[in-house]
């Protein structure tokens, strides 16, 4: 499809999320990242107040770099900018793993206020769910508490089980085990199945977790 990278799609207010991305190290995106860079770190010499980075970054789109969804919009698209001086980046937008049950970016922060049963249904052996981005949730402990209720925070580090610092270290920085270690069953569903052959994961070879 010759696009430069890909992003997530952050529908209806963005085009993009910035908080995932792969991008080819082109010439063209060299410069495009290069101008986002200028423009965030202009405004903060300006302004007391931090700019909105993902903001800025979607209202580049159709400007500096273009977008498209789909292998024959992508196509098309890579033809008219093939045409264009200077040549701008294309990038191929994805939709989150939750999309299966909800196509609604902030589909994953709904049980936060809702409760437990708004959360959307993310299964971890599905190919669109190697990553799950807790889009629209504010501040670590939300981010937390939305991947935990998905299914896909593996640290222990819950309320009731603080992590204390790594033995004989000479800091105080949390160390959180895995939580496997305590609950063997932790991570059962990731396990459950294999449909990623193209990765080249065996899960009977994966070595066992050890204190």
């Amino acid at each position: 499809m010759g696009a430069d990278g890909v992003m997530q799609e952050e529908e209806p207010i963005f085009r993009v999320n910035t908080g995932l991305l792969l991008a080819r190290p082109t010439s063209e995106n060299i410069n495009l990242f290069q101008l986002h860079v200028g423009t965030l770190v202009a405004a903060l010499n300006t302004s007391s107040k931090l700019p909105f980075e993902q903001g800025v970054f979607s209202r580049r789109a159709g400007r500096d770099y273009f977008v498209c969804d789909s292998l024959l919009a992508c196509d098309t698209l890579r033809r008219k900018i093939d045409d264009t001086t200077p040549r701008k980046p294309l990038f191929r937008t994805f939709l989150p793993s939750h999309a299966g049950s909800s196509r609604s970016s902030c589909a994953v922060t709904f049980g936060l206020g809702r409760g437990a049963r708004f959360f959307p249904q993310v299964d971890p052996t599905d190919s669109t769910a190697l990553f799950v981005h807790p889009i629209c949730t504010k501040g670590l402990a939300n981010k937390t508490a939305t991947l935990d209720s998905l299914g896909f925070w593996y640290m222990d580090s819950d309320s009731l089980r603080r992590c204390p610092p790594r033995p004989g270290s000479n800091n105080s920085l949390p160390f959180c085990r895995p939580r496997q270690w305590r609950v063997s069953s932790a991570e059962a569903k990731q396990y459950a199945r294999q449909q990623r052959p193209w990765l080249g994961i065996s899960h009977a070879a994966l070595p066992a977790y050890a204190q």
